[in-house]
C-alpha cells in the first residue's frame, strides 16, 4: 500500500497570488505580520505559522488567515443577532413607551410633556435647546406659547443635587 505524501507547501508566487486573491497583504519584513484588506475594520495584524526553524509555512499560514476572517465573520454576525433582539424587544414595547405626540398637544398637557421633555434633556445632554426641542416633535409656535410655564413646572419637579 502507498503511503501518500503531506501536501507540499505553496511556493512563493502562488503564496503571494493566493494572499492577493483572498484580501490580504503582508506588512514586511519588521512587522511579519499580514492584514485582512476586505475587513470593514482593518487593523487587526494576524501572525503567520512557522515551523520550528521560523520559516513560514505558507498553506497553514494561508488557512489560518481565512480562519481567522471566519472567525471575524462569526463575531459580527453574533453581534448582528443581538442587536436584532433587541430592537425587536424595543419595537414590542415601543407602542406602550412612546409618550403621545406632542405637535398635537394643547395646553396643560403640552405644559406637562414639555417640562418632561426639559427634565429629560438636562440629564441626558445636560442643557435643552430650541433645535433638540424641535427635533423630539414640538412645534415653534407650542414652545413660545409653553416654554416658560413649563420651565417653571420643570423647575419644581426638579430633584435639587
Amino acid at each position: 500500500m502507498r503511503r501518500l505524501a503531506a501536501p507540499a507547501d505553496l511556493s512563493p508566487k502562488q503564496f503571494r497570488d493566493a494572499l492577493v486573491d483572498n484580501g490580504f497583504a503582508y506588512l514586511g519584513r519588521t512587522v511579519d505580520r499580514y492584514v485582512d484588506i476586505r475587513s470593514p475594520r482593518p487593523g487587526r495584524l494576524f501572525e503567520p505559522v512557522v515551523n520550528a526553524k521560523r520559516q513560514t509555512l505558507r498553506r497553514e499560514t494561508l488557512a489560518a488567515l481565512l480562519a481567522g476572517r471566519n472567525e471575524v465573520a462569526e463575531a459580527q454576525r453574533l453581534i448582528r443577532e443581538a442587536n436584532d433582539r433587541r430592537l425587536a424587544a424595543a419595537a414590542a414595547i415601543a407602542p406602550v413607551a412612546l409618550p403621545t405626540c406632542r405637535a398635537d398637544l394643547t395646553d396643560t398637557a403640552a405644559i406637562a410633556q414639555l417640562a418632561d421633555d426639559f427634565l429629560t434633556r438636562i440629564a441626558s445632554a445636560g442643557s435643552v435647546d430650541f433645535k433638540g426641542l424641535i427635533q423630539m416633535g414640538w412645534r415653534p409656535e407650542q414652545l413660545r406659547q409653553h416654554a416658560d410655564a413649563a420651565r417653571a413646572v420643570a423647575d419644581r419637579r426638579a430633584v435639587p443635587a
